[in-house]
């Protein structure tokens, strides 16, 4: 690693302008083998011989204040060099009172860096080896600040290994850094981000020095370890790699796909707890009744529970300034967490308050419930954990920092799914509390015959919720249940096939009805986003001059239409149907949907198997066809309803509607109730119910009806069209059954599927 650190250092400085190079090192023989303290107070390290390029003059400097004199004195300022420097680890605690005032909030590091600054003469480079906390992170701002006014950075290392290389004796956690600042550079030139990793060995070593060299003579882009950020840095930056890496970018415009992007400090508000020692007086004995408990950050556990029954500390403390129920305890001091360890306040929680070291974040007024479970759900996610490291906020946690954090906003169909996992959640939870108080109560019971009945009813309840549960874990038992009923009527026929020409044929019009039905929904979601389908009008001046009815072919040129890039371009994630314009992203359903129109254009031209082929045939179309189901399984989360009476209330701007939900491999269903705002709901017609509780007709691509052929109820859509007759012949997706009508012409005109 030394190796690799000092051709690095050789590299960064040679693109200073100047030729003399200087590498200025405290006084090492000064300041080793003291007392504990002292090296406390100087900062403990031992430069390695060897980390510097041959041709840097090293200039030995005191290891205390009176470095600053001697900088003074010793580097040149009449004309540019290139300097690296190498400060001593002083708190400002430790500094004397004059350089404090002088350089407010700075440790002996930061005040040093900046003394280089102001010596050197313009043009000079200046590269430095710190902890990251000392330049990189929000609580460096005041030497960032500081050193603009004279350098700008050029370029920038994070160190992800190990400090024993630079001789540092620090906690294991701690990283350190480099930066390159160029003296009276222009802010808007690019600054180089690298992150260096650890090398076990020769080829790692120069793989990463390759790719450093390659960083260093970029305009732009990124290589494997670091990236050149055009532009410069906005004065107020963090100089941190992960901050302004281009997939950090593209990781939070990715969060507002979940429905919304705002920031932390839109939703909470933070509330200031008791320090132990500032607010002593507001202490009382731990054992006294009164008061309340004192929340620290060691009572709030990584499993998301508060507890605080044994508190070091109570309070005499008002109930204003006390947690509430709802509200977020988050551990100021994580230490090494890959979740962000924080607790919700329960409602049954007693009186508390917070210590000094717990962030409580208080939604604020109009957050439901259903928002807080949402960004609890965030808060404990990795991808939290890992904006918070960018941010500079890894084991303290700055509250103000805090609040700049991006959260996603769930939209209302997200809200409906986190609601329903929630549900599930509790519902799982319940039944195994009855479970284990009914196994608990067999013995515990005064009348052991009763206490078996229970037993035995509980059990059997027990198996039939887990053999239902166990259902729906089956894929094909899920497409009997629970897809819209064409679909799942046509899937039933075929699990009941034998692997013959009968059976193969099913296959395939369970396919070609699939197929359609999602065709219809692609036009439904044309409607939807006010984007024109250019094959629908191929396909109505097709039917109509030559009077050919549809086909499975036209029906996937509409999906593949609505898949492209054109078309998909710029609809939000929130529009209803959007995954029909997606699904085909996926090389595997594209395949299958390939092979089974395939399939299905050779038997309709007596190509198909014969013979032996067969039963090949049959298993091969039954795969793919079952392959294509799952990708869209995504169409059981938009009902299929029957509307068979309606209601409008004019005052409350209401239409309450009585429906039959055609969910599953059966039309007969009981009759349910909804609520829309559409004053324009009609009666006898079919609907897509989406995710947010919105109707959306269907008429006239899809209309139910009872089959005049079989008398059984069934989905028809557009078969044919005889222009001379202004009729349409409608077919059944169950059946394949036609009948004619006159009354839908004007309807099938108006929408585009004839001309």
């Amino acid at each position: 690693m030394k190796t690799l650190i000092r051709e690095m250092i050789g590299l960064a400085m040679s693109c200073g302008d100047g030729t003399q190079m200087i590498a200025v090192l405290p006084q090492i023989e000064a300041i080793k083998d003291l007392d504990p303290e002292t090296n406390r107070r100087i900062g403990s390290f031992s430069i390695p011989d060897g980390l510097f390029p041959s041709d840097f003059q090293i200039c030995r400097v005191p290891g205390d204040e009176t470095i600053l004199q001697s900088l003074e004195e010793q580097l040149p300022n009449d004309h540019p060099i290139r300097v690296f420097v190498f400060a001593p680890l002083i708190h400002r605690r430790y500094l004397s009172d004059t350089l404090r005032a002088q350089f407010p909030s700075m440790d002996l590091a930061g005040i040093v860096l900046s003394s280089v600054a102001k010596v050197v003469a313009p043009g000079s480079l200046i590269g430095v080896l710190q902890h990251a906390n000392l330049l990189f992170t929000e609580s460096s701002r005041a030497i960032r600040e500081y050193l603009r006014e004279f350098a700008v950075p050029r370029v920038l290392v994070e160190h992800d290994h190990s400090t024993d290389v630079f001789g540092f004796e620090v906690h294991s956690q701690f990283r350190m850094v480099m930066a390159f600042l160029k003296k009276g550079g222009r802010a808007d030139e690019p600054v180089r981000f690298f992150k260096c990793p650890s090398v076990d060995n020769d080829t790692e070593r120069q793989e990463v020095l390759d790719d450093f060299r390659r960083l260093i003579q970029q305009e732009g882009g990124k290589t494997r370890h670091g990236f050149v950020l055009r532009g410069g840095l906005p004065p107020d930056a963090m100089w941190l790699f992960d901050f302004h890496h281009p997939d950090m970018a593209k990781r939070k415009a990715d969060l507002a796909h979940l429905g919304g992007l705002k920031t932390l400090g839109d939703l909470v508000e933070v509330k200031r707890g008791i320090h132990p020692q500032m607010d002593r007086n507001l202490l009382i004995d731990p054992s006294a009744p009164q008061g309340v408990a004192v929340i620290e950050g060691r009572d709030i556990k990584a499993d998301g529970a508060i507890e605080c029954e044994d508190p070091r500390y109570r309070a005499l403390i008002p109930e204003t300034q006390q947690v509430q129920p709802g509200d977020i305890c988050v551990r100021a001091i994580q230490g090494n967490q890959s979740r962000l360890v924080c607790a919700v306040v329960a409602e049954e929680m007693e009186a508390a308050t917070a210590s000094h070291s717990v962030i409580v974040l208080r939604p604020r007024t109009g957050l439901t419930g259903l928002d807080r479970e949402f960004l609890l759900a965030y808060l404990q996610s990795s991808s939290c954990v890992d904006f918070l490291k960018a941010r500079g906020l890894g084991i303290n946690i700055v509250p103000r920092k805090l609040l700049e954090l991006p959260v996603p906003v769930a939209d209302d169909a997200l809200h409906l799914a986190v609601e329903s996992l929630g549900h599930a959640a509790r519902q799982f939870r319940a039944w195994a509390e009855e479970l284990e108080a009914v196994r608990g109560s067999l013995f515990d019971s005064k009348s052991a015959r009763n206490a078996r009945v229970n037993a035995l009813s509980a059990g059997r309840l027990a198996r039939q919720r887990y053999e239902a549960a166990t259902l729906v874990g089956d894929f094909k038992q899920r497409v009997r249940t629970r897809f819209p009923f064409p679909v799942a009527f046509r899937w039933r026929a075929v699990e009941s096939q034998l692997p013959t020409l009968e059976g193969y044929i099913q296959v395939l019009e369970c396919a070609e009805v699939a197929v359609t039905y999602l065709a219809i929904m692609a036009l439904l979601l044309s409607r939807s986003v006010q984007k024109p389908i250019r094959r629908l009008g191929e396909m109505a001046k097709r039917i109509t001059s030559t009077g050919h009815g549809t086909n499975m072919g036209d029906w996937i040129s509409i999906l593949q239409e609505a898949g492209g890039a054109d078309f998909a371009e710029g609809i939000p994630d929130t529009a209803p149907f959007v995954e029909v314009s997606r699904f085909q992203n996926d090389p595997a359903v594209t395949a299958s949907l390939k092979l089974l129109a395939a399939w299905r254009n050779d038997q309709a031209h007596g190509r198909g198997p014969k013979g032996g082929e067969v039963t090949v045939a049959f298993e091969n179309a039954k795969r793919e066809l079952a392959t294509l189901l799952q990708h869209v399984e995504f169409i059981t989360d938009y009902p299929l309803r029957h509307i068979e009476a309606t209601r409008r209330d004019t005052l409350q701007r209401i239409t309450r509607y009585e429906y039959r939900e055609l969910m599953g491999d059966h039309a007969l269903v009981p009759l349910s109730k909804g609520e829309t705002p559409d004053p324009e709901t009609e009666a006898n017609s079919l609907y897509f119910c989406d995710r947010a509780g919105h109707l959306h007709l269907l008429r006239p691509f899809l209309t139910g009806r009872e089959c005049p052929v079989c008398h059984s109820w069934g989905t028809f859509f557009l078969d044919s069209y005889r222009q001379g007759c202004a009729t349409v012949t409608l077919k059944s997706m169950e059946h394949g059954h036609t009948w004619e009508d006159s009354s839908l012409v004007p309807a099938f005109h108006q929408t585009g599927m004839i001309e």
